[in-house]
């Protein structure tokens, strides 16, 4: 799938959940400031309303039958609480609904209507009418619209945060591994272009020139001939070689620890360079993984046969601990780290390392051979 599709799946993927955190940031603080809020309030308006309660009772007490009918005496019941400015109604009913005193003729409130609160007015164990007390929500609205802006353009800010951070932090790195990806391809092309050179590229100027002088000399035709049907053999099997080494058929199918032990010994055969393969633990069950390995040894056997000079080469494949590890070591003149510059092949190397989250070290020093450790996570079913 190419970048800009993944880069693009990402961002809409991203969409609901920035979403999600927007409305979440912005709904739930006034939300839960307005419940908390509406529970003081009709906590407090139960309080007010059995204050009142009491007055009425005693007005109902002293007049049982018609205190309902005496407006001066609950006027005065209720006239401790005129003025208070978190009072918004207060109304007095009977035991059917029936209004019985007004808020307007009360005078006791703002006259706004919040949450309520109800307390019964008994006389002798019998209650005869209630008392109904609406909170002034005003204040708290006002806080609460202060706090619902604020939370809005909080969510909205946090929103595009969640939207724009992953999504610039993933089209960075997805640019950065396809850049990766190319370089790695290109190390491999690098690569096969000088196996081919340097062998297959020769033998065919080698057949070219056999070829040559059977033309030019026939007493000599016979044995060139021959030689060229022998330079074609050797040819044909190093391009089969080349062609191998792409990808191994036994890349799926064979253990890694086999792989790499044969493409030793081919490599000891093709060069003259001795070479001893040991393996620790268990094996590779990840193709990625295995595939990692693979082209890494054959890179560092490649820089050896054509720059280290070495006699002996020891590749050592450990799979403990939930790590795969492998080490290259040589005998050959080695190098200043500092005053060489990597080329393309220990770049590929590196990176192919760094995409599967491992590391790659190089400890060289002119005179002292070359050492190449790689380590690379293994998932627990791999491991």
């Amino acid at each position: 799938m190419p970048i800009a599709t993944l880069e693009r799946d990402f961002a809409r993927r991203m969409l609901p959940v920035a979403g999600l955190a927007a409305v979440v940031l912005a709904g739930v603080p006034p939300a839960a400031y307005r419940w908390v809020a509406w529970q003081k309030l009709e906590a407090q308006a139960r309080v007010y309303a059995t204050a009142i309660g009491v007055g009425v009772r005693r007005a109902a007490e002293r007049d049982p039958w018609l205190w309902r009918y005496n407006v001066p005496k609950i006027l005065q019941a209720t006239a401790g609480h005129r003025g208070q400015p978190d009072i918004g109604r207060v109304r007095v009913t009977d035991c059917a609904g029936t209004t019985l005193f007004a808020p307007e003729g009360l005078e006791v409130g703002t006259g706004a209507a919040g949450p309520a609160g109800w307390a019964p007015v008994a006389v002798a164990g019998r209650t005869v009418a209630w008392v109904e007390v609406h909170a002034d929500p005003r204040r708290e609205r006002a806080t609460l619209a202060r706090l619902a802006a604020g939370a809005a353009v909080l969510g909205l800010a946090v929103g595009a945060l969640v939207y724009v951070v992953p999504v610039r932090v993933v089209r960075r790195r997805a640019r950065a591994i396809a850049e990766a990806v190319g370089r790695i391809q290109e190390a491999e092309r690098s690569r096969i272009g000088r196996d081919l050179h340097d062998t297959v590229g020769q033998a065919l100027t080698a057949l070219q020139i056999d070829l040559e002088l059977a033309r030019t000399r026939p007493d000599e035709a016979a044995r060139r001939l021959g030689a060229c049907a022998t330079v074609c053999e050797e040819t044909l099997a190093e391009l089969r070689r080349v062609v191998h080494d792409l990808r191994p058929p036994e890349l799926a199918a064979a253990p890694l620890a086999e792989l790499l032990r044969a493409y030793t010994e081919r490599f000891e055969l093709r060069t003259g360079i001795a070479v001893s393969f040991r393996t620790v633990g268990g094996d590779v069950r990840s193709d990625e993984i295995a595939t990692c390995l693979f082209r890494i040894l054959q890179e560092a056997l490649t820089n050896v046969s054509r720059h280290a000079a070495a006699g002996e080469v020891g590749v050592t494949l450990a799979v403990t601990d939930g790590t795969a590890s492998l080490d290259v070591v040589d005998d050959g003149r080695g190098f200043d780290r500092a005053a060489v510059r990597q080329g393309a092949g220990l770049r590929g190397m590196r990176e192919r390392c760094e995409f599967l989250g491992g590391t790659l070290a190089i400890d060289s020093r002119p005179g002292t051979g070359t050492r190449i450790a790689v380590v690379l996570p293994l998932a627990r079913e791999d491991a």
